[in-house]
C-alpha cells in the first residue's frame, strides 16, 4: 500500500470497528475495506448471533491434503482478510479437528481491534490440553457432551448427548454474542449450513490444484439439487485469490 491508501484504509478499518460495537460517528468513509465488510455488519440479530462463516480452498474444492496440511493454502491477503473477520465479530468457532491439526491461536494479529471469544467444538474431549486455545490464558469456551473431562482455565458448555447448532447458537445468544464467525473446517461449515443458520458466507478460492484432499463444504446438505441452498455471489480479487461473498436469504 503507499501512503495515502494506507491512511485511508486506516481511516476506514477504524471506522468499520466502531461500527461493528454500535459507537460509529459520521458517514462511512468511502474504501474497499468498509464496501467489503459493512454488508457483514448491517445484518441484524433476531433470536440467534449472525453467523458468516469463511473457508479456503483450492480451485478444485480442497481444503487441505489428505495428510491435513492446509498452510498455507491462500495467500497473506486472506490471513489479513481472516483476522479482520475475527476482529469484528464477538465470537470466532471452529471445529476439533481444526485445532488438533493445525493449532490456531484465532486472534487478532494481523489487524487493530478486540480479541473474540473463541469457541471450540469438542463434543468427544479428544482436543489436547495442551493446544494454543486452551493453554494461553485467553477465554476459550468448549463445546461439548455431558460426561466431557474438564480442563483448566476452560469454560464447557454441555448439551446434553447431542451437539445441536440450534441449541448451540442459543448458548451463545444468552453469552451476549451477536455476530459470530464460523472459521472451519468444512465439516463445522457443513454442519451451520444444514442447520440453515449461516447469513454469509466468504469463500476465498486460491489458483492451485491440490487432487486428492480434504474437501471444502463437508456432509450432506439436502437431498434433491432444489434443496441446496443456492446464495447470491459476488466475486472480487482479494490479492493472488478470490473472494467468493456469499448471501443466504434470511
Amino acid at each position: 500500500m503507499n501512503r495515502a491508501y494506507r491512511e485511508v484504509h486506516d481511516v476506514a478499518w477504524s471506522w468499520l470497528l466502531q461500527h461493528a460495537h454500535g459507537v460509529a460517528e459520521g458517514p462511512a468513509p468511502d474504501a474497499p475495506v468498509v464496501q467489503r465488510f459493512r454488508p457483514l455488519l448491517d445484518l441484524v440479530p433476531r433470536d440467534r448471533p449472525v453467523v458468516i462463516a469463511h473457508l479456503a480452498q483450492s480451485l478444485d474444492g480442497r481444503i487441505a491434503l489428505a495428510s491435513g496440511e492446509s498452510q498455507w493454502i491462500t495467500g497473506e491477503a486472506d490471513l489479513r482478510h481472516t483476522h479482520q473477520l475475527r476482529a469484528l465479530c464477538d465470537a470466532v468457532l471452529v471445529g476439533a479437528n481444526t485445532v488438533v491439526e493445525d493449532d490456531p491461536r484465532l486472534t487478532v494479529r494481523r489487524v487493530e481491534g478486540p480479541q473474540p471469544l473463541r469457541v471450540v467444538i469438542d463434543p468427544s474431549g479428544r482436543v489436547p490440553a495442551d493446544r494454543t486455545v486452551f493453554s494461553d490464558g485467553l477465554a476459550t469456551v468448549r463445546i461439548g457432551l455431558d460426561g466431557l473431562e474438564p480442563l483448566a482455565d476452560v469454560d464447557d458448555v454441555l448439551l446434553g448427548d447431542e451437539v445441536e447448532v440450534a441449541a448451540l447458537l442459543d448458548e451463545l445468544w444468552r453469552r451476549g454474542i451477536r455476530r459470530l464467525f464460523v472459521e472451519g473446517g468444512g465439516v463445522t461449515v457443513g454442519h451451520f449450513l444444514r442447520a440453515g443458520c449461516v447469513d454469509r458466507m466468504h469463500l476465498v478460492m486460491a489458483p492451485m490444484l491440490l487432487g486428492e484432499g480434504r474437501s471444502s463444504v463437508q456432509g450432506v446438505l439436502a437431498e434433491a439439487l432444489s434443496d441446496c441452498p443456492r446464495p447470491e455471489v459476488t466475486v472480487s480479487p482479494l490479492g493472488d485469490d478470490w473472494l467468493f461473498d456469499c448471501a443466504f436469504p434470511r
